[in-house]
């Protein structure tokens, strides 16, 4: 009995997570997410690409509702895939939606400086590399907690 109830405890909160993730936004969102394109945040911070642009959380919609509509708390990634790879997908959750990537403004940068220098880091896997760690570390932080961060 005590598995069971445990069982559906875990599913409870898997369930309630899931909905969060799929609610729809309310409209002050909207209008953060508006303003914040519209001030400059208009492009994706990896690749440059202007294309299906999302505006990703640093600091996840459902952990931290104080920092909702902190702007301060957004940065633009694309699902464009002109460098190959979804960046919000890959970068912002580390390849798993329901994951924070604590080090995406770290990530951004390191991916952006490595292919905006040298075209090559694409086609020679030192992108696809950069990507597994970030999945990797992700993963970790995420699975087996957040350790002090």
């Amino acid at each position: 009995m005590r598995k069971f109830i445990m069982m559906w405890s875990i599913l409870a909160v898997l369930a309630a997570i899931c909905l969060s993730y799929a609610a729809e936004r309310p409209a002050e969102w909207t209008k953060v997410r508006n303003e914040y394109v519209a001030e400059g945040h208009n492009f994706c911070e990896i690749c440059g690409s202007k294309k299906d642009i999302e505006v990703h959380h640093v600091k996840p919609w459902a952990k931290w509702p104080d920092l909702r509509y902190d702007k301060s708390n957004l940065i633009t990634l694309c699902r464009s895939k002109y460098w190959g790879f979804d960046c919000h997908w890959a970068v912002g959750h580390g390849g798993n939606t329901r994951w924070e990537n604590p080090w995406v403004r770290d990530d951004v940068k390191y991916l952006k400086d490595l292919i905006s220098k040298d075209k090559n880091a694409i086609t020679d896997g030192r992108s696809d590399e950069y990507l597994k760690y970030i999945r990797a570390r992700v993963k970790e932080f995420n699975i087996i907690g957040n350790r002090g961060l």
